[in-house]
């Protein structure tokens, strides 16, 4: 078992900061769970945690970095006795600040036809490296939180995760899971050496079909605020826009450190559009969309 997912390369990096993260997002029709487990490493130290993340409460539990082990080039964390995998999840904690047990079984994942972050992903040294394991995948069991029992039957499943030294200083997320397909759309500031630039990645995935947009496809920002996100490449045009959020309070990493606080809301109410040569081919308003933004 290596400590880091990404073996030699992140213990490496970790010397001067560093953080792994994963996002484990659980969608029904009328509840969203996300679960982040991270390990992260600054000048002071080492340490591990597990954020919960629900449409009613946003707590964070506390692990020793002794505690994490993570597979190398494979889907597999565990933390303590609470274990995180391609197939699923069991869960069993607590801190003062909420506790959760359960038992999740994953289906088979979609994952991307390559790295979401194309050609960056071979830049060394970059701030924060994204990675998507799973668009699609249905979700089984059951979940204890704060004594509050959620049942999962042919849920929703989406996964991605984290790597590097920080989060963008200002960057917009969104993401939500539907019966056939998902939707992905993100933009952020990304330094690299003395230069820097606002870059953007979006994917609408239907039915097993993976429509990527991204900067290194040439994607051009048309409007990006703290509320909305509109993207276009050649032909084709992405707009997410939130309407409603009750945000909630997540730690985010800076420098290694979980010292940066951000907000999200695991189910706001988001405004999805999507054009092809002028045609509206969507437009949909869900309940049950992720919205972050870091700014």
């Amino acid at each position: 078992m290596n400590k880091f997912f990404y073996g030699d390369k992140g213990l490496q990096a970790a010397q001067n900061g560093y953080f792994e993260g994963w996002y484990l997002k659980h969608q029904t029709p009328t509840e969203t769970v996300a679960l982040i487990p991270a390990y992260h490493r600054d000048k002071t130290g080492e340490k591990a945690s597990l954020q919960v993340i629900t449409e009613r409460e946003a707590f964070c539990i506390p692990f020793s970095a002794q505690d994490m082990q993570a597979e190398k080039n494979k889907m597999f964390l565990r933390l303590k006795n609470n274990t995180f995998s391609g197939g699923g999840c069991r869960l069993c904690c607590s801190s003062p600040q909420g506790e959760i047990a359960g038992e999740l079984r994953y289906t088979p994942f979609s994952p991307p036809k390559y790295s979401i972050m194309g050609p960056f992903a071979c830049v060394p040294g970059m701030e924060c490296s994204h990675n998507v394991y799973s668009y699609h995948h249905h979700v089984w069991g059951s979940l204890n939180i704060n004594g509050r029992v959620i049942q999962f039957k042919n849920a929703l499943g989406y996964m991605e995760g984290d790597r590097g030294t920080s989060f963008p200083q200002k960057y917009l997320w969104t993401q939500c899971s539907f019966a056939n397909g998902c939707i992905m759309l993100a933009a952020g500031d990304i330094p690299i050496g003395l230069f820097s630039f606002t870059g953007s990645i979006g994917t609408v995935w239907a039915k097993g079909r993976e429509y990527r947009l991204a900067t290194y496809l040439g994607l051009t920002i048309l409007r990006l605020t703290p509320q909305e996100l509109w993207v276009r490449q050649g032909t084709v045009e992405l707009r997410a826009c939130l309407l409603h959020s009750r945000e909630k309070p997540l730690l985010a990493p800076c420098l290694g450190a979980m010292s940066r606080t951000i907000h999200e809301n695991a189910a706001s109410v988001v405004r999805y559009q999507l054009w092809v040569k002028g045609n509206k081919k969507l437009d949909v308003v869900t309940n049950r969309a992720s919205f972050e933004y870091g700014g």
